[in-house]
């Protein structure tokens, strides 16, 4: 979470508490998924994935108060982040075990095809585990909405809002931690994990010869804009915030992790 000072802990817990309470139905999931509780050795190994989904929740539940968002599409968007890495555990699993044949030589197809394909079939793998724990259709597409996967999708017109948030809020959260989206998205590029895929992504038609994090500092500092424009449109901003995020778009990022550690200060 948010790093803050140590008196700070308990009104921190107390705060991310009320969020999971909030979005029960879905972090329900983060269990079916792993991200809460212990594993069989009796280790919290997945603890992470749990805590990066409450920060992105509260982030978006931020931005969503700011954009005066409907009460349903506030609460849909909130259930949405909470679930949306729910299946994180099947995706770094098989992610790793690529890493390892191709290390091994076990493979010969090329790593960034093979890391490509198995992420969009993650995808796939966990939108099926959410129809089948009768999560509402609705909230599974805002959940889908993350990371490059979703890139096509949110650079439509028809885009709901909730989605762009989603995506927007998943590219400035890094772990657990609300950082600019240059940031996030350098962390990405350096990821020993990620260079295959990201590379194999000038190879997909989509992009257009980019790679795939380029594509996703783009769109995202376009949905960036978006949502600073319409912010100022709702005249909820302090003259600070109107003055500062007017000058620059790119500070968004500072301006909710300012608003998300106001609510446990």
């Amino acid at each position: 979470m948010p790093e803050d000072s140590a008196e700070k802990i308990p009104e921190k817990t107390r705060y991310f508490s009320s969020v999971a309470l909030r979005n029960l139905s879905s972090a329900r999931m983060l269990w079916a998924g792993e991200a809460l509780g212990k594993n069989r050795e009796g280790l919290d190994i997945w603890r992470n994935v749990s805590e990066h989904c409450l920060v992105q929740t509260a982030a978006c539940d931020i931005l969503a108060q700011g954009l005066k968002l409907p009460d349903p599409s506030r609460r849909n968007l909130g259930l949405a982040a909470m679930v949306h890495d729910w299946d994180k555990k099947y995706e770094s699993t098989g992610l790793r075990k690529i890493n390892q044949q191709i290390a091994s030589g076990e493979v010969t197809e090329e790593g960034g095809k093979l890391k490509y394909d198995f992420v969009e079939e993650s995808g796939k793998h966990s939108i099926k585990g959410m129809e089948d724990k009768g999560i509402p259709e609705d909230i599974i597409r805002i959940a889908s909405a993350d990371g490059h996967t979703a890139l096509t999708r949110v650079m439509k017109a028809d885009c709901s809002i909730e989605e762009k948030v989603l995506q927007y809020v998943g590219s400035i959260t890094d772990e657990s931690n609300i950082v600019l989206l240059d940031q996030r998205v350098d962390n990405l590029e350096n990821n020993e994990r990620y260079k295959m895929m990201n590379e194999y992504g000038r190879q997909v038609e989509w992009t257009g010869g980019r790679t795939l994090y380029e594509m996703q500092r783009d769109v995202g500092h376009q949905i960036e804009q978006e949502l600073v424009k319409k912010l100022l449109e709702q005249g909820s901003l302090s003259e600070y915030w109107k003055t500062r995020l007017q000058k620059s778009p790119r500070d968004l990022p500072v301006f909710i992790l300012e608003r998300l550690q106001a609510q446990y200060s």
